[in-house]
Formats: C-alpha cells, sequence, structure tokens
C-alpha cells in the first residue's frame, strides 16, 4: 500500500522512529485492493471511560485485526502466559491484545455512553 493512499488512515503520531519504521514496511506489505483499509495509532476510550491504543487497525476481505507490534531484539522465550525478554519477564503480549480488542468490540458494538 502507498503512503499516500486513503486506506492508510494515520490517526496520531508514532511514539518513536523505530515504531514508525515498524509501520512503513507493514503498510508496504499490504494490498492497494480498495478494501483493505487500515486505521493507525488508533486512540480509544472504552464503555468504562478507559483509553487504549492500537498500533493498527486492519480491515480486510478476510476481517477485522487488531495489530500490536513490539520492536524486541535478542532472545524470547516463555510460555503461553509469561516471556521472559532479555532479563525481564513480560505477560504474553498476545493477551493483552485480545484483551484490547475485546473492549473496542464492546466499543463498536453498543451505544456510545456521553456524561455530562
Amino acid at each position: 500500500m502507498k503512503a499516500d493512499s486513503a486506506h492508510w488512515i494515520v490517526m496520531g503520531p508514532s511514539a518513536t522512529p523505530a515504531e514508525q519504521a515498524a509501520l512503513d514496511r507493514f503498510r508496504d506489505l499490504l494490498p492497494e485492493d480498495g478494501i483493505t483499509t487500515a486505521w493507525v495509532n488508533l486512540t480509544f476510550i472504552d464503555n468504562n471511560g478507559r483509553s487504549a491504543e492500537v498500533d493498527v487497525l486492519l480491515m480486510t476481505r478476510a476481517g477485522v485485526f487488531v495489530v500490536e507490534l513490539k520492536g524486541w531484539h535478542g532472545k524470547i522465550d516463555g510460555n503461553s502466559q509469561w516471556w521472559k525478554h532479555n532479563v525481564r519477564s513480560v505477560e504474553n503480549p498476545w493477551i493483552a491484545t485480545d484483551r484490547k480488542a475485546k473492549r473496542l468490540v464492546e466499543v463498536l458494538r453498543g451505544p456510545v455512553k456521553i456524561s455530562v
């Protein structure tokens, strides 16, 4: 997909130059088919008032996907719950992404709640 495509919608700035480079590479892999659409650096507020950021919300012929990028280097091992990246333990990123995707689905399916 081209950088100036109407289907590559940048909602906010990248956190780092490395993240921007990863997003550029990701974009280059996407087809220009008129259907594939990506919302990049999307921030949303869930129905409980919590905000969350999604690196890419991707709509394709196959479905809608939440994509989270990690700029990790080095050795990564662990199990389905916890990963060890170099010397630190982190929750498996899939778990947090799954929770975030479910919160986003609630927002997209439900009515908007406005507090005054």
